[in-house]
């Protein structure tokens, strides 16, 4: 497969041609690389993911385009509070949203204004859950329970 190379902005451009042959008149900024696409890996989903490389080698005039194989956290991730909220039964919920425990309380502004994943590693959710067994608002079981995968 081939793919232009924009040598101005360092871009890379789809090739214009089906057929691979030399394209006529091509503009002297444009030049010609070899494309390698490597087929994706095999590899565990519930374990791993993959995300695209693209290497482009000037000398060699190639564009290699493969994978990498990344390991999945190994602690849970909620896409957003609402997500990390669900974990909760409606009474923990309740003694949550009640509490006038200043930690309780900061955390309930912190999660108010929170945009984006919810880490179980991320301090603050450690903290705040640390402090719901403290108060006995969840057990110690349950707080397991929460941040397992």
């Amino acid at each position: 497969m081939k793919i232009l190379f924009y040598t101005p902005k360092q871009t890379l451009h789809a090739y214009p041609r089906n057929d691979e042959e030399p394209v006529v008149g091509l503009d002297p900024e444009y030049d010609t690389f070899d494309l390698i696409q490597e087929p994706e890996p095999e590899f565990n989903p519930a374990t791993h993911w993959i995300e695209g490389t693209e290497t482009i080698d000037l000398a060699a005039k190639t564009v290699s385009r493969g994978w990498k194989i990344n390991a999945l956290p190994d602690f849970k991730i909620w896409g957003n509070v609402q997500d990390f909220m669900t974990e909760f039964s409606m009474p923990e919920k309740a003694a949550i949203a009640l509490s006038i425990d200043p930690t309780i309380a900061a955390l309930r502004l912190e999660l108010s204004t929170w945009l984006s994943e919810v880490h179980a590693n991320d301090p603050r959710v450690m903290a705040g859950l640390d402090k719901l067994v403290e108060l006995e608002i969840i057990t110690e079981s349950r707080r397991t329970e929460i941040i397992a995968h």
